[in-house]
């Protein structure tokens, strides 16, 4: 069955595309180079202990799977996703957090972490952008190494602008030989 939780085809193409949070990550917590890619660009994973759909399967195979993800250092934070367990409590994100302290044995301070990830997705925006970009433009300043535009770029945006790059310079090596063909099949010879 093919799905978001079963691969991490979706999940790389939505961080290429920019995503800043993901939901049904179970292929995550195998792929250290997505996690690596997801904790330095900031990229939240919202995740359900108690939801089969979140991490592949509820009971001890999800706890370990975000028990590697939390431990990694993704920016993990708890979701209520999955109507089907949202609708048998009361407070289902509460219930969340009594799974992570139960099944993940994390402790006040790891708990805390998750609901500043929480807050922290949620206050994301521009102002954030800015002040990032603003202090990364007095840090290009400073070292005068490189210009602000080029600091405040992410990953995704030199890996977009690499790909784009190496395009270009195929096709420009394509283009005379292309050229070249179309001439000498207008002239009736083979290239």
């Amino acid at each position: 069955m093919y799905s978001s939780a079963s691969t991490a085809e979706p999940l790389a193409a939505g961080y290429l595309l920019g995503l800043s949070a993901a939901s049904r990550c179970g292929a995550l917590p195998v792929h250290p180079i997505l996690q690596y890619l997801f904790m330095v660009d900031g990229v939240h994973a919202m995740v359900s202990l108690a939801s089969r759909r979140s991490l592949g399967g509820a009971g001890d195979a999800g706890a370990q799977a975000f028990s590697r993800l939390f431990r990694a250092g993704v920016s993990v934070m708890l979701c209520s996703e999955d109507p089907t367990i949202s609708q048998q409590t009361d407070d289902p994100l509460e219930a969340e957090y009594c799974l992570a302290r139960t099944m993940v044995g994390l402790s006040e301070a790891d708990l805390a972490e998750l609901a500043h990830n929480s807050v922290a997705l949620f206050n994301t925006g521009a102002s954030k952008l800015t002040a990032d970009c603003r202090g990364a433009v007095d840090v290009a300043q400073e070292d005068n190494n490189e210009s602000p535009a080029e600091s405040c770029r992410t990953i995704r945006e030199r890996y977009r602008e690499g790909r784009r790059s190496a395009e270009l310079s195929m096709l420009a090596r394509l283009a005379p030989r292309a050229t070249a063909a179309s001439h000498a099949i207008s002239l009736g010879s083979r290239p």
